[in-house]
């Protein structure tokens, strides 16, 4: 899709209008939303955190700002032949630093410069014993088109075995086949729809291969149907579910990974970047135990695989993508919600996605401010609305990619596509 069709659609969205206390837009206030703390947070984050922390050579007595200006590298999007030298220079010493340093360092360089430095990704990756970094590695060796085999041989020389460890696990499975390969043979998406935790209410975030393309997100409640809207039409909001990063689910700060989450009530955060409207919260197998991810205070079970899948109809118990969360979960990942944003729009302008703002591999759901700090427009609020309104505090959240196509998802699509289970 080119980017004038994309802007087009973009300039649709953002021209519906809706009465404000009906779609839940009410007038709000936030200070850090504001023009003049916008303007004033970025040329903090520009010139102290990112050009003055990279000025001196990485050393242990500024680690802590080395990490620092990886992080709000990520954030800002910030490119300069400045930062590409010195990231570099940094990945030139990269065995003389700490893991957390490395792991910020192969963050940041897969952030803004996808598949470059290949040749220095060939020869650590044949040394990188640490699963998570290894994958990293791979992964950025895959955008520069080196095959999977040829990674995973390297791979396997540091491994030996990459089935026992859940990173490594569906880094083989990706370098074996393409995740959108998969995602092109994945089972019927109605048994998914219909037969994933039947009798619980169920949110489904509809997300395409290629993150850079907005999704939706549709509620189905317990009883089997869809949360309508006011014209009695099948109610959904636009649902943003990219990293900075844009790396794979399984990996800490990728992309939100695809499968089941729990939804375990509403919360809200003092996060300057989420802002002040109401999220949803989610865990991630593992993250919670057993009694909170399934919503049953009569087990306590240690977590197992096979109580993951029995959520899912059969058909897509043995579909590896929709394990993602499953395995996230049990490397370590944590802290994926559901939430708005206050992230200045203007850092990714020159992005296909904007003025949507990617996270550090939550959901987010488009919102609006204006220079006075007031937000004009929510789709955060519109999906809390819904869920209070039809009573669902908890329940599942479930994120599914449904193809590579090169468009948002738009409810057409899925009413004209799957009319069997939408009408």
């Amino acid at each position: 899709m080119t980017r004038f069709y994309f802007l087009v659609f973009i300039a649709a969205i953002l021209l519906i209008s809706c009465d404000t206390e009906k779609s839940g837009d009410a007038p709000l206030y936030y200070e850090q939303a504001t023009k003049s703390f916008r303007d004033s947070l970025t040329a903090k984050l520009v010139n102290t955190d990112i050009l003055e922390a990279l000025r001196n050579d990485p050393e242990s007595s500024n680690y802590d700002k080395w990490k620092g200006a990886f992080w709000a590298l990520g954030l800002t999007n910030l490119k300069s032949d400045y930062v590409h030298s010195r990231l570099k220079f940094a990945l030139n010493s990269y065995k003389e630093h700490p893991e957390d340093f490395r792991r910020g360092l192969l963050e940041a360089i897969i952030t803004l410069y996808p598949g470059e430095f290949s040749d220095k990704f060939n020869v650590l990756i044949e040394k990188e014993s640490n699963p998570k970094l290894s994958a990293m590695l791979a992964y950025n060796l895959q955008l520069a088109g080196v095959s999977g085999n040829e990674i995973t041989t390297k791979m396997k020389k540091v491994f030996g075995t990459l089935g026992g460890h859940p990173i490594l696990f569906m880094q083989q499975a990706y370098l074996g086949v393409a995740k959108e390969k998969q995602i092109e043979n994945k089972p019927p998406l109605k048994a998914l729809i219909k037969g994933t935790a039947p009798g619980k209410n169920v949110i489904f975030s509809f997300q395409r291969v290629n993150r850079e393309l907005p999704g939706l997100v549709v509620i189905r409640k317990s009883d089997g149907e869809f949360v309508k809207a006011e014209n009695d039409s099948i109610f959904y909001v636009p649902q943003f579910a990219r990293a900075s990063s844009d790396m794979p689910g399984f990996l800490t700060n990728g992309n939100t990974p695809m499968g089941i989450m729990s939804f375990v009530g509403f919360g809200k955060s003092e996060n300057i970047f989420i802002g002040p409207t109401e999220n949803l919260q989610l865990r991630l197998p593992y993250e919670a135990d057993y009694q909170e991810y399934f919503h049953d205070q009569t087990k306590n079970l240690k977590w197992e695989l096979p109580q993951y899948q029995n959520l899912l109809p059969v058909q897509w118990r043995g579909f590896t993508p929709i394990l993602e969360a499953f395995y996230a979960g049990q490397a370590g990942r944590t802290e994926i919600i559901s939430h708005g944003t206050t992230i200045n729009p203007e850092y990714y302008k020159k992005e296909i996605y904007y003025p949507n703002t990617p996270s550090l591999g939550c959901l987010t759901a488009l919102e609006l401010w204006d220079e006075n700090g007031q937000r004009i427009r929510s789709d955060q609020q519109k999906l809390v609305n819904a869920l209070k309104a039809n009573n669902i505090s908890e329940g599942y959240f479930v994120v599914v990619d449904l193809d590579n196509k090169m468009l948002p998802v738009s409810i057409e699509e899925l009413l004209n596509d799957y009319p069997e289970v939408f009408n």
